[in-house]
């Protein structure tokens, strides 16, 4: 994974962040990351939705659609969340 792109992800917890998804499309992997936790959930595979979990209940987000209508190449990260 993008370093710079973990080290955003590491400053919007800091700063408050509750709930972070970074998204590689190339490796289809999502790194989620949580208030009070220091590591990151990895999840491996796109065949699957992410939640809002207590943070923003009822939003689901279809990664299967990512795959479907984003070229993935060179890498490149398709989104970066925090909230």
């Amino acid at each position: 994974m993008n370093p710079f792109a973990l080290g955003l992800m590491e400053e919007y917890r800091q700063n408050g962040a509750r709930l972070g998804w970074l998204l590689s499309c190339d490796e289809e992997k999502a790194y989620i990351f949580r208030a009070g936790h220091e590591d990151y959930e990895l999840l491996a595979g796109f065949n699957r939705e992410l939640s809002g979990e207590d943070v923003l209940p009822g939003l689901r987000v279809d990664l299967r659609k990512l795959r479907e209508n984003f070229s993935c190449t060179n890498g490149r990260i398709h989104a970066l969340a925090g909230i």
